[in-house]
């Protein structure tokens, strides 16, 4: 009897430790794919976080030693940020900032992989936030908004419908190229479900219409 081996997919999850409750969503909503949407099918997602696939080492900074460590090609990075942007490194702002910005340059490179970016935007208390790193999430939000598009999020629970939503959506047009149909699996969001962020400059400039030119007729 002949084992069918299944391609790995692999997405790497970073964020500040702020988002922990979302951190495990993602991976709890990722196995749920697994195991129902990609049934049967040649795919499955394999997650990488870096507090479950690194080990303890010395010598250079603790980003540096996890960048040395998750060296694998990854087919979608999953960002997210609340009010924290993270810990400092020697090269960026951030851990997090940091793997982004691999992730980006990688993207540039090759296509990939898909920067999927959430932007958490409830339940921030003033008198538990550090200003100056919400600050910080502010500017990124902001730079990301001219590189691309992102999705806010008020809490858990409308992060989940949204993420698997859109990881949904995004295997069937990048990774399986069938015709199967997206919404059997996951429906459509409620109407105010998802407060979106279109970005400034995206829409297409409407082409303007052809001069017509008369035909010269010799005499």
């Amino acid at each position: 009897m002949k084992t069918s081996v299944r391609t790995d997919v692999n997405i790497f999850i970073a964020s500040p430790q702020d988002v922990k409750a979302e951190r495990d969503c993602a991976r709890s909503i990722i196995a749920e794919i697994n195991d129902g949407f990609l049934r049967g099918k040649d795919y499955q997602l394999k997650v990488t976080r870096s507090e479950e696939s690194t080990y303890a080492a010395y010598g250079y900074d603790p980003q540096f030693i996890i960048n040395e460590q998750i060296t694998e090609d990854f087919d979608a990075v999953l960002v997210m940020f609340w009010h924290r942007v993270g810990t400092k490194t020697p090269r960026e702002i951030s851990g997090t900032v940091e793997e982004l910005r691999r992730a980006e340059k990688q993207h540039k490179k090759t296509g990939r992989p898909q920067i999927m970016i959430y932007f958490k935007v409830g339940g921030i208390h003033p008198f538990d936030t550090d200003l100056k790193q919400l600050e910080h999430v502010r500017k990124i939000r902001k730079l990301v908004s001219k590189k691309g598009y992102y999705k806010e999020f008020l809490d858990e629970d409308q992060f989940s419908q949204i993420f698997k939503h859109d990881l949904i959506q995004w295997l069937e047009k990048e990774i399986l190229g069938t015709a199967h149909k997206a919404k059997r699996w996951a429906p459509a969001l409620k109407k105010g479900s998802s407060p979106q962020k279109k970005l400034s400059g995206a829409s297409k400039k409407a082409s303007s219409p052809k001069k017509k030119t008369k035909k010269a007729t010799r005499r």
